[in-house]
């Protein structure tokens, strides 16, 4: 099943019940321009072997435009939010803009894509706890849900 599918998938299930689903991490807000974050796992929860271990998400967000904007284009400004941020050198995520054209009659405007993170060093025995979560800036400030997983480093 491709990537997109899977998301749309998660992001239906996610409207219905107010929540992600298996693997998901979403959160869903009151009517207004955002209205779903989501970032869940493709990488299995738990990832045991050598490292660096490359452990591989989707993320994507959805919403309408109010009346007054629709058929126009929209600026979404987000950050992908880790739980290493802070922690060491150059693990703080850019802050990026995506441009999105409202379509239909209630302006409704979807993105999708990946992201990846590679952790651990080379023939390294370690362990880590970690998760991952999308931020959106504006129009609206909104959270998806974290997204945890576990890595365990082995000697090759």
């Amino acid at each position: 099943m491709n990537r997109q599918r899977l998301l749309i998938m998660g992001l239906a299930i996610a409207l219905c019940l107010g929540v992600g689903g298996i693997g998901s991490a979403a959160r869903r807000a009151p009517r207004g321009f955002i209205q779903l974050v989501t970032l869940g796992l493709t990488s299995p929860p738990k990832t045991t072997g050598p490292c660096p271990a490359t452990i591989k998400f989707v993320a994507g967000f959805e919403g309408s435009a109010p009346k007054e904007i629709v058929g126009k284009k929209v600026t979404v400004k987000y950050a992908i939010v880790r739980s290493d941020q802070g922690k060491q050198e150059g693990t703080k995520t850019p802050t990026v803009s995506l441009v999105n054209t409202t379509q239909g009659p209630v302006g409704y405007f979807k993105e999708v894509w990946d992201y990846t993170w590679t952790i651990g060093g080379p023939g390294k025995s370690e362990s880590f706890s970690e998760w991952v979560m999308l931020k959106t800036l504006s129009p609206t400030e909104r959270e998806s849900l974290k997204a945890e997983f576990q890595v365990v480093c082995t000697r090759k």
